[in-house]
């Protein structure tokens, strides 16, 4: 089974788990305003701590069976898991069979912004689904709007493959996006 640790200087990365809560909670509750423009609408139950430890049960129960992942990173010190969560990373709706491939999608505190930690982040992640997981393809979409996004996904080699028109409902508005994907130049068929 794949290891629930990733210690990356200067990242503490982990697995989303019942004891990250609260953690989890306090960063989606702090950077709410700035992730607004970049997702769906968030009901009220999002940002309760219930949410989150019902989250945490069946993100490790997705986990275990390789159905998807939900990473969490934070700064690396001696006290790992009461430090604040920084960023985020997931890796979803994993199709295995003749498609061998994730959706990814990840999130940084405002703080952090401009500082490399989504990019180590993301770049780890990626890394675990193509070693760990031997995925041949990883998918990310992002707003056209979002340039962040964009110059991230390029810094580590993803092909832009298209926009999707109207493709989803943030803030009562369709929005357009860009697909981007990344191949696995060394997947295996086991």
């Amino acid at each position: 089974m794949p290891s629930l640790k990733l210690s990356i200087e200067p990242l503490n990365i982990s697995v989303f788990q019942s004891k990250d809560a609260e953690q989890v909670l306090d960063y989606f509750s702090r950077n709410k305003e700035r992730f607004e423009p970049w997702n769906p609408t968030r009901d009220n139950n999002f940002y309760s701590l219930n949410y989150w430890q019902h989250r945490a049960v069946s993100s490790t129960v997705l986990f275990h069976e390789g159905k998807a992942a939900f990473f969490i990173a934070r700064e690396k010190s001696k006290s790992q898991h009461s430090d604040p969560v920084i960023a985020s990373c997931t890796l979803n709706h994993v199709q295995r069979g003749p498609l061998q491939s994730c959706f990814m999608g990840f999130a940084v505190d405002t703080e952090f912004e401009g500082k490399g930690v989504a990019t180590e982040l993301v770049k780890n992640c990626i890394e675990f689904a193509f070693v760990e997981w031997n995925l041949h393809r990883v998918q990310a979409t992002h707003s056209i709007k979002n340039e962040r996004s964009k110059n991230l996904l390029k810094k580590l080699g993803f092909q832009f493959e298209g926009q999707l028109d109207s493709y989803l409902l943030i803030n009562q508005e369709w929005q357009d996006h860009a697909s981007y994907s990344l191949l696995n130049p060394n997947w295996r068929l086991d």
